[in-house]
């Protein structure tokens, strides 16, 4: 729920739901950099837990997370 609050989710969903969430998170991807969006597409392609911890802490260790949030979170702004 803090996340949510923080802005860096959009909601909780159950595993049923995944699907269309992926499917809508794909098409806002136009926001991040290369890298990023090529780490997203393998974090989503990926069926694997495990991968999913490390891919989430890979894409946090790159110097310039706040940049980069900053920029997704303006973007979505005006988008909004």
């Amino acid at each position: 729920k803090e996340a949510e609050c923080l802005g860096f989710v959009q909601g909780i969903s159950s595993h049923d739901n995944w699907a269309a969430i992926t499917d809508d998170a794909k098409k806002t991807t136009r926001a991040l950099d290369s890298e990023s969006r090529a780490q997203f597409y393998e974090a989503i392609y990926e069926n694997h837990a495990d991968s999913d911890m490390a891919a989430l802490v890979y894409s946090a260790a790159r110097p310039g997370l706040k940049a980069r949030i900053a920029h997704y979170l303006n973007s979505s702004e005006k988008r909004a």
